[in-house]
């Protein structure tokens, strides 16, 4: 962040009671650099509360979060300003994706789809619920429409409805080089394996953690965007058409699942005649 070109922002560090050297690190930064923050919490609060107050800690027009294993190339902030200053009607901007690995070697690109961008608030909200186009997250954002939206809740999924949200406010828009390097590796959050449990705690809730209310729950909050946004009849509806596909192909998805785990317990079920055995994630603003 302290190498991007454009040189007018605060890099806020929401720190989540960490328990490594990150505190010495971050102090050691700010003493050297004043657009640096640094703000502690007592007691780890989960991500979801800890992205939200890094959000209430900014005070300028323009924010965004930052995940500690991406990185971005120095002209990221630069290209995703100048959008947001030159076209009133957008909300988020964003550059193209590299997906890098732990070495931030490059092996995949991600262009943006395209849906995100549209004119119409309910083919951007498709683009988010059943294109699952959730980059959206790390983009630019104008802080005043930030303010209308709930932020991120606690719950797994909620990154998702968030970013369903600001497409619900405004269109998004892209520069169109490879600036963002989204790092994939086996530590990152999406890619443990986490137990259910787990995924809750993370996510910053105690209570009612079982894997069968992740989905309801997006569900629930994915209407609840619906109905808080500014939107026509027709584009009320086209949305909670779009959102009731989504439902239909995951419940679909969902029971194929389960059938074919009984399928394969009946196939596999062993002979009771056999006495053998067998085996079966911080943040700044602009």
């Amino acid at each position: 962040m302290l190498a991007q070109t454009f040189t007018d922002f605060e890099l806020i560090i929401s720190d989540n009671a960490s328990t490594d050297s990150t505190q010495e690190i971050v102090r050691d930064f700010a003493r050297r650099d004043p657009r640096i923050r640094y703000v502690r919490n007592t007691h780890n609060i989960g991500v979801a509360q800890n992205f939200n107050q890094a959000f209430t800690q900014s005070t300028a027009p323009y924010f965004r979060w930052v995940a500690h294993d991406d990185y971005l190339e120095p002209q990221w902030l630069a290209a995703c300003v100048r959008i947001l200053d030159e076209r009133p009607e957008v909300v988020l901007a964003h550059t193209y994706v590299n997906r890098v690995d732990r070495n931030g070697q490059i092996f995949g690109k991600k262009p943006m789809e395209f849906r995100v961008r549209h004119e119409r608030p309910s083919e951007r909200f498709a683009a988010v619920v059943r294109d699952r186009e959730g980059s959206g997250v790390w983009g630019l954002m104008r802080s005043d429409v930030l303010r209308t939206t709930p932020l991120h809740g606690s719950y797994p999924g909620s990154d998702t409805v968030f970013v369903a949200e600001m497409a619900l406010r405004g269109r998004f828009a892209f520069h169109e080089e490879y600036l963002f390097n989204l790092r994939e590796h086996d530590f990152r959050h999406t890619g443990r394996a986490m137990t259910p449990e787990e995924e809750w705690e993370w996510w910053g809730q105690t209570r009612f953690r079982s894997r069968f209310l992740i989905a309801p729950r997006v569900y629930y909050h994915m209407r609840q965007a619906i109905r808080r946004a500014n939107l026509s009849a027709g584009e009320r509806m086209s949305c909670y058409r779009h959102l009731g596909a989504c439902v239909r192909g995951y419940m679909g998805a969902t029971s194929l699942r389960i059938l074919n785990r009984l399928r394969g317990r009946v196939v596999n079920a062993p002979d009771p005649n056999n006495q053998g055995s067998s085996m079966s994630v911080q943040k700044s603003n602009a």
